[in-house]
């Protein structure tokens, strides 16, 4: 119940961070 939340909240805000630090990345790396 408050576990599976907890993981549901980790992932909905964890999610746009790493495609932020994808996007970033892929700028920095050129190719």
């Amino acid at each position: 119940s408050y576990t599976i939340r907890a993981v549901q909240n980790a992932i909905i805000t964890g999610k746009p961070l790493a495609d932020l630090m994808c996007a970033l990345m892929a700028r920095l790396v050129p190719g």
